[in-house]
């Protein structure tokens, strides 16, 4: 087809869809630092402290960034198509495992009440027991229980026999 100066012409165009593909880039990470997205490898974090993935389709995605001696990272990052999703040195921060106090842990409180509940079941089983090695046992498993003198004073008085 020609295309000439002050004559109408007719002229064709096929449009394809722009890519809607997203990417994620860390900067600042430490390297060696293996990441997942969507509980899947992805990679690891170079030595200049940089990652950037695969494409990735729009939409939420759980990346999580992990190393040996550090406590695991879990981000949530919604991408929109196109675009390129920065975490920052900030956010890719890992702390050491043994860095953290174990009170302020995210899994402390969960072991402290799972190990009070525990210590309720085991005294409840010790405490409808007349068996003072039960009671013993209890002791020797939770010394510093809050019924650890309640044990004391039932094995006192298992020992004593049924008239005292």
């Amino acid at each position: 087809m020609e295309i000439r100066k002050n004559e109408d012409n007719r002229v064709s165009f096929k449009l394809t869809p722009q890519d809607q593909r997203a990417f994620l880039a860390i900067r600042g990470g430490l390297p060696g630092t293996s990441v997942s997205i969507d509980n899947k490898p992805a990679g690891t974090i170079d030595n200049d402290g940089q990652f950037y993935s695969t494409a990735l389709e729009p939409g939420d995605h759980v990346l999580r960034i992990a190393k040996d001696g550090y406590l695991p990272r879990t981000i949530e990052a919604p991408v929109e198509g196109g675009e390129i999703l920065n975490i920052s040195a900030e956010q890719a921060k890992l702390t050491k495992s043994g860095s953290q106090p174990a009170e302020t842990r995210p899994d402390s409180a969960f072991a402290a009440d799972a190990k009070r509940k525990i210590e309720q079941l085991d005294w409840k089983l010790a405490r409808d027991s007349n068996d003072p090695a039960q009671l013993q046992a209890f002791l020797d498993k939770h010394p510093e229980s809050q019924y650890a003198a309640a044990a004391r004073a039932a094995i006192a008085k298992l020992k004593a026999g049924p008239d005292h």
